[in-house]
């Protein structure tokens, strides 16, 4: 077996006596390796940051904070109960069952004894 290794630790050459092998080695410096670790560090938390702000869903905030009042729910209670004392006169209780539903984020009109609600202060005021 022939094993010769120039001093510079760039070339090794290991072989037996038929076949001979050479193995380049590439010398890189800590610190050279330190900095495009650092990079591309740097590049995926630049990319996830960008991802994040522009794909991530954001909330929709009202210009004038709606005044509620939390009512907590008696027997008999119903939604129609609440909006019908939201409701102007001649007005469409139905809007406003929509509307008390989309701000207590209830997916039915089913109120459970016990539950809070909010309920917006009365527009016909």
């Amino acid at each position: 077996m022939s094993t010769s290794l120039i001093r510079s630790g760039r070339e090794v050459r290991v072989g037996m006596q038929e076949n001979t092998y050479l193995i380049r080695k590439r010398c890189v410096s800590n610190k050279h390796a330190r900095k495009t670790r650092v990079f591309r560090v740097t590049v995926l938390l630049m990319t996830a940051i960008t991802f994040c702000t522009l794909f991530m869903p954001k909330t929709a905030v009202s210009a004038i904070p709606e005044r509620v009042v939390t009512y907590t729910v008696r027997p008999g209670d119903t939604l129609w109960n609440y909006a019908a004392t939201i409701t102007p006169k001649n007005g469409d209780i139905s809007d406003n069952v929509e509307r008390l539903m989309a701000l207590n984020h209830l997916s039915s009109e089913d109120l459970v004894i016990g539950q809070s609600i909010n309920v917006p202060l009365n527009d016909a005021q």
